[in-house]
């Protein structure tokens, strides 16, 4: 009898693996390496894309403390949120944060372009309220203590409603094309609006409601004043009519 052997050869892209296992391949991926903002600052979003666990490093530098992210860590992939903050500055600014994997690791640019030195500023301050904070608080009387309880209501209210960016007491405002060039009638007209809807707040009874809420710490009785203003450019000039002064009692 006659046997005749017949042998194929195969090939194959999978290299030897002596575990008899395949081998993965590890990735780290950003949707974007540079990021760049106006100086008015804002979000956009990045997409981290990986097979494993991501870190974000170099985000508790002081130097880095105008942006910020909703994540600083996580698994697989991810989109996230990149804020950054008004730029008040003349200089443009730029911070470069590395995400790692367990493997490899990537850098990511931030940069944000300097402040156009037109721009104009809201501003809100309690005059009674510096001098108060200024006070060790066992040193602050009961009154001095249910008045600036009685402010941060305020602040809060005003906070919420947009006459104000945040608890530093001044919002950037800026204006499309801003070369300094007639743009204090634009401001001047800005301004009187919020302060027109600032003019029609009741501020006793929302201190009143704030009162008569059952976890309160208000219970007293008072006054204060609040000052609402615009300021323009860098150095922050007084524009004319742009300063109110507002009293409220409680």
């Amino acid at each position: 009898m006659k046997l005749t052997f017949i042998f194929t050869a195969c090939e194959s892209d999978n290299t030897f693996n002596p575990n008899n296992s395949p081998e993965t391949e590890h990735y780290l991926e950003l949707s974007e390496s540079e990021l760049i903002f106006d100086e008015r600052g804002g979000t956009k979003e990045l997409n981290i894309s990986c097979d494993g666990l991501w870190l974000m490093g170099g985000v508790n530098s002081a130097n880095h403390a105008w942006c910020r992210f909703n994540n600083y860590s996580g698994r697989g992939d991810t989109t996230i949120q990149v804020m950054v903050a008004s730029n008040n500055q003349k200089e443009q600014r730029s911070a470069v944060l590395t995400i790692m994997s367990e493997k490899t690791y990537k850098l990511l640019v931030i940069k944000q372009e300097a402040v156009n030195p037109f721009f104009y500023e809201l501003e809100f301050y309690f005059p009674e309220g510096a001098t108060i904070e200024a006070k060790p608080e066992s040193e602050r009387t009961n009154q001095e203590k249910q008045d600036l309880i009685a402010m941060m209501v305020v602040l809060h209210y005003l906070i919420d409603n947009q006459y104000i960016k945040n608890r530093s007491h001044n919002q950037p405002v800026f204006f499309e094309g801003d070369d300094g060039s007639n743009r204090d009638p634009q401001a001047i007209q800005y301004y009187e609006a919020k302060k027109a809807a600032l003019d029609n707040v009741d501020f006793a009874k929302l201190l009143s409601d704030e009162k008569a809420k059952e976890d309160s710490e208000l219970t007293g009785s008072g006054s204060f004043t609040f000052i609402y203003s615009m300021r323009k450019g860098l150095d922050r000039t007084d524009m004319p009519d742009c300063k109110h002064s507002y009293t409220v009692n409680y």
